[in-house]
């Protein structure tokens, strides 16, 4: 048996990698939080994606907050307070954390519920959720 041998070029290289790891498309994804500014699960949020740094130009997708569990005392929030930002899943994971609703709503308590057709972004429309607090 005989083993080829390929010598690339380190550029090669990290463009196979950068590839394994996602990037392959050379296209770089960016979102912005519209409607509750991030971490705020009391206002149904929505998380738009974009091709552009500025988060401008029309949105690839959009996806908004969701409710967790059979008793739907939990809400998937999408947490970042910044303004247009970058997945990468190397640097900057997706930014989203399961956050639970009694707890948000303090000695009140609350469960989630979801907000139909709450995300919009040009003809793109998704539904979304909140901590309704009793």
């Amino acid at each position: 048996m005989r083993i080829l041998r390929i010598a690339l070029p380190l550029c090669l290289i990290a463009a196979l990698t950068a590839c394994a790891a996602g990037a392959g498309s050379g296209k770089s994804y960016y979102f912005i939080d519209r409607k509750d500014a991030g971490n705020d699960a009391t206002t149904a949020g929505c998380h738009v994606e974009y091709l552009t740094s500025s988060c401008a130009g029309t949105a690839l997708s959009v996806r908004g907050d969701s409710c967790e569990g059979e008793q739907k005392q939990s809400i998937n929030e999408y947490t970042n307070n910044s303004a247009c930002h970058i997945h990468d899943n190397r640097t900057s994971p997706v930014d989203i954390s399961t956050l639970n609703c009694a707890e948000q709503c303090g000695s009140r308590g609350g469960k989630c519920v979801t907000v139909a057709n709450a995300c919009t972004a040009g003809a793109i429309t998704a539904d979304s959720a909140r901590c309704q607090c009793n």
